[in-house]
């Protein structure tokens, strides 16, 4: 029996015991956290941008107990480098629903390239928090300053002299000048471009320089900024100069257009009478040239044969005809590009030349083209007399009016050669 009241009374203060040391953490130690504090939703604006912007980076600390952080922190490492952030609302101070920290990181010359960062925090219990718990956030790119180069081309002839002045202004994207950078002023040739002088920018960005120029040729240059450590390049848009012999080069090339559809008429003509052709041809001709300026193009052109041949068709059937009277009506088409040529002796900046050419050389382009446009104009013209002439016989089969080369009518409905 008393073995039995010995085992009892054991039990029961093994039980009291354990049941002592079960509910003792919660009854002794007062004040901990039952919640560990954390830092949330890390944010970076912008990621990427030149130096001079101002990063923004953003936390936001989060305790369940409302215990706030410990005096100079949270921190943003950016780098290794700590600093210390600010409450977005200095008059939030509850941490249970989360308090918004920031940093402002003003970026200098010194910054350019790529950055990481991660966030810390110490509590007044002693506690602490990393975010990310290892490693760090990449960003952000600090770029490069993008650049802005403007140029401007005068020529000017002093004392029988022609000289070329170049200016302009290097600046960042806020338009402020940037001084003591080199720019290299280069003209656009066929297949290179070729280095033609320097300046520096003075305080303001501005630069200037001046050149002799080749005369007898259209002019291309551009100005170049090859950028540095903390720039990105830029270039100028093209710069436009005219040396050219302007009377003598249009006058070449008049003379060469006149005597060359002069010709052709003279030949495609005879055997025509001027009373038969001139008429199909002129009303032909300025149709077609009313659709082009509408818009029509091609089809323009090709409507001025059409009409041609159609007007020609009721003075004779000939289609041989249709076609040498076509051939005439697309030369006058030719003329008209003469206004062109002038412009582009006069104002060739008017054009958007791609690179520096001579007198000589633009003369041999125009030639080809003038060769080129007759063909066009033939095929499209000529072509499209005959089209002309047969719609009318189509439409029309009995309306055709016969007539021999002299201009009167024949009586068998034949013409007569």
């Amino acid at each position: 029996m008393a073995m039995k009241n010995f085992v009892f009374k054991l039990a029961l203060s093994v039980t009291m015991v354990l049941g002592i040391l079960c509910i003792s953490p919660s009854q002794t130690v007062t004040g901990a956290s039952s919640e560990s504090p954390s830092l949330e939703n890390p944010k970076l604006t912008p990621e990427n941008e030149e130096w001079g912007s101002v990063f923004v980076y953003e936390v936001t600390y989060r305790d369940a107990e409302n215990n706030m952080p410990a005096m100079g922190y949270p921190k943003v490492y950016i780098d290794g480098n700590p600093k210390t952030m600010e409450k977005k609302d200095q008059t939030d101070n509850d941490a249970t629903d989360g308090v918004i920290y920031r940093f402002y990181w003003a970026t200098t010359t010194s910054d350019v390239g790529s950055h990481s960062f991660y966030f810390y925090v110490e509590t007044l219990t002693g506690e602490n928090v990393r975010a990310p718990e290892n490693g760090a956030y990449q960003g952000p790119t600090v770029k490069k300053a993008y650049t802005s180069l403007s140029g401007a081309m005068q020529i000017l002839e002093l004392q029988e002299k022609k000289t070329a002045i170049f200016s302009g202004y290097l600046t960042t994207s806020e338009n402020s000048g940037i001084e003591g950078e080199n720019i290299v002023l280069v003209q656009v040739l066929s297949d290179e471009n070729v280095a033609v002088g320097s300046a520096i920018t003075d305080e303001n960005g501005y630069y200037t320089m001046t050149l002799e120029p080749p005369n007898g040729r259209i002019l291309v240059y551009r100005t170049q900024f090859f950028g540095d450590n903390y720039h990105e390049p830029a270039e100028s848009e093209d710069m436009y100069g005219n040396t050219l012999d302007k009377s003598t080069g249009f006058g070449i090339y008049s003379i060469f257009l006149l005597a060359m559809v002069g010709g052709i008429i003279f030949l495609l003509s005879r055997g025509i009478p001027s009373s038969h052709s001139l008429m199909p041809m002129g009303i032909g001709f300025l149709s077609g040239l009313l659709l082009v300026f509408l818009g029509a193009g091609t089809l323009g052109v090709l409507a001025a044969g059409v009409i041609t041949g159609y007007l020609l068709s009721r003075k004779t059937q000939e289609w041989s005809k249709h076609l040498r009277v076509g051939l005439i009506t697309g030369l006058l088409f030719l003329l008209i590009g003469l206004i062109e040529v002038y412009y582009i002796f006069w104002s060739p900046e008017l054009f958007y030349p791609l690179y520096s050419i001579t007198q000589e050389e633009l003369l041999g382009i125009l030639f080809t083209g003038t060769f080129m446009s007759l063909l066009n104009y033939g095929l499209l013209v000529g072509g499209g007399a005959v089209l002309g002439g047969m719609l009318h016989k189509f439409l029309k089969p009995g309306g055709q009016k016969p007539s021999n080369d002299s201009g009167e009518a024949t009586c068998s409905g034949v013409e007569q050669e």
